[in-house]
């Protein structure tokens, strides 16, 4: 089970910035970083691997996103996590995340998706967790 090699990835993106391997068994695993230089790595670009093939992928410190508006507390609290809210409401609600990863563990698709535009204290944040495309969890730091 898995994705794209590493070898692949490799090809597309480049020489990592770092590969941290460990194995256990029969299996092999692979957390593999890029990070832009031009944002002097603040932004980063990860892929795990199980013997060989993407199994999970993240993202943090892009400046993708310009969010106009704030989440409030309300709205957060408004999510619900009983597997109705899916990830396409999320991105129509909220705007596309400042930060994802994802990961497919036994036929199973998950991902954590991070908002940085929550109304609150400084560093105030929101995520959601989906389980194949629908809400299963959620957290937040600081909102108001």
């Amino acid at each position: 089970e898995g994705g794209t090699s590493f070898e692949d990835v490799k090809a597309i993106l480049g020489e990592p910035d770092s590969v941290s391997t460990n194995s256990y068994g029969g299996t092999q695993s692979m957390f593999v970083t890029w990070h832009d230089s031009s944002l002097k790595g603040i932004a980063s670009f990860t892929v795990s691997f199980t013997n060989n093939l993407a199994t999970g992928k993240g993202y943090s410190g892009f400046s993708l996103v310009n969010h106009n508006e704030k989440v409030t507390l309300d709205e957060f609290n408004a999510i619900v996590t009983d597997g109705s809210f899916s990830y396409d409401q999320a991105i129509e609600q909220f705007g596309q995340p400042d930060s994802e990863s994802e990961s497919l563990f036994y036929g199973s698709y998950s991902n954590i998706v991070s908002w940085h535009n929550a109304n609150g204290s400084f560093g105030a944040n929101f995520d959601i967790t989906f389980k194949d495309g629908y809400a299963t969890g959620k957290g937040q730091y600081g909102m108001k």
